[in-house]
């Protein structure tokens, strides 16, 4: 079977908001741990998340919050 998807990617050349204006408020939790959402898809069923973490111990404690578990 073959799938073709498109994604949106964010403008690298857009600068950053300041002081969190206009941001989610999954988006300003994961910033509290430390962790930066890249980018946000939703392909069928299954969501999937860029992430960039500045440290293991605040990326672990978001995913664990956002309900993913180890298999």
């Amino acid at each position: 079977m073959l799938r073709l998807v498109g994604y949106n990617d964010y403008d690298p050349c857009e600068p950053p908001l300041a002081d969190g204006a206009g941001l989610t408020t999954r988006q300003r939790g994961a910033a509290a741990l430390g962790v930066t959402i890249k980018a946000e898809y939703a392909v069928g069923d299954c969501g999937i998340l860029i992430l960039k973490a500045q440290q293991p111990d605040g990326l672990i404690t978001f995913v664990t919050q956002e309900g993913v578990q180890a298999a």
